[in-house]
């Protein structure tokens, strides 16, 4: 565990260093019991080839993604895949899931199986009791470009934001750097609590990808979906 951990903060540190633009600040890691029970919270929406196009997380009994990652028809099913071992290299099974909430302007969906899973076979992560603040620390996980559970670090740049970019969007501005692959995936706080999904990344005006600026769907809408 602690061997992974390094390696994956060497591999962190020099995303950093070769990434454009001043690194933000350090931000701690979650506790390593935690951060072992988010990633197994963690899942894949995955392809008709079983390639993860984006991320979701276990929240109590459903898992909770971006919206854009799941079919527009309700009718149509969702493969999710997941595995539980912390060191494992590919996704274990994959699960037809169905979309029981959908909202559009927050960008959010909630999905349910379609089908028993198998005993134990994943973690559910909790959602943060209190909204993010500006400047904590968090971690988001993710499949980006088809790479499995990456872990990147950020701070909470600005913790509510209703302008600029999705009419009627509440978000959450995060520093840690994302790329396609990362849409769905969670937010966690340094208590690997969920603060936030992964949703955007803001773009330059001449087209390129700001790799420290990168919107998340905020908490107090996937608490408000997880009360319904």
């Amino acid at each position: 565990m602690k061997s992974y951990l390094k390696r994956a903060s060497e591999l962190l540190a020099l995303t950093l260093l070769l990434g454009c633009g001043a690194a933000p600040p350090p931000a701690q890691l979650p506790e390593v019991d935690g951060l072992a029970s988010a990633v197994d919270a963690t899942v894949g929406i995955v392809d008709d080839l079983g390639r993860p196009h984006c991320a979701g997380v276990w929240i109590g009994t459903v898992v909770a993604t971006a919206a854009h990652c799941v079919a527009d028809k309700p009718d149509v099913e969702t493969w999710v895949a997941m595995y539980k071992d912390w060191g494992g290299r590919t996704f274990e099974r994959s699960f037809p899931f169905r979309t029981v909430h959908r909202d559009d302007i927050q960008d959010l969906a909630l999905l349910s199986p379609n089908t028993i899973l198998p005993g134990a076979l994943h973690a559910s992560a909790g959602l943060a009791s209190t909204a993010p603040i500006r400047g904590q620390a968090v971690v988001v996980i993710g499949h980006p470009l088809g790479l499995p559970y990456t872990l990147t670090e950020g701070i909470v740049s600005y913790a509510r934001r209703t302008d600029g970019v999705f009419p009627g969007m509440v978000w959450l501005q995060i520093s840690a750097p994302v790329s396609p692959g990362n849409s769905g995936g969670p937010v966690f706080d340094h208590y690997g609590q969920v603060i936030g999904i992964v949703s955007f990344r803001l773009s330059n005006h001449l087209g390129g990808a700001e790799p420290h600026l990168a919107g998340a769907i905020h908490w107090e809408s996937i608490s408000a979906a997880m009360r319904q």
